[in-house]
């Protein structure tokens, strides 16, 4: 299961990155991007310093993600990832 997520920011010179980050983290990063503060804590985190080259991915964040019945894929697959692992189930 491979994913792209394209983002924009400005200042940011463009880069392709292969980090593994989770949905619950876009949210978070539009925020930070727009400068507005988050008014409560939210279960993701801002991309903006792995955008912007400021940190790298933490291998020990655990990454989840779900594929719903859609008529193509009969059944759930949820899939947990950390580092190079992943458990699909």
């Amino acid at each position: 299961m491979v994913s792209l997520l394209a983002v924009r920011v400005p200042g940011a010179t463009p880069a392709a990155r292969t980090d593994v980050v989770g949905l619950l983290d876009l949210m978070p990063t539009l925020t930070n991007i727009a400068g507005a503060p988050l008014e409560t804590p939210v279960s993701g985190r801002s991309l903006l310093p792995l955008i912007t080259g400021e940190t790298a991915t933490d291998p020990e964040r655990t990454v989840f993600a779900e594929l719903m019945p859609d008529g193509i894929a009969p059944y759930d697959i949820r899939v947990a990832r950390r580092g190079d692992e992943k458990l699909l189930w």
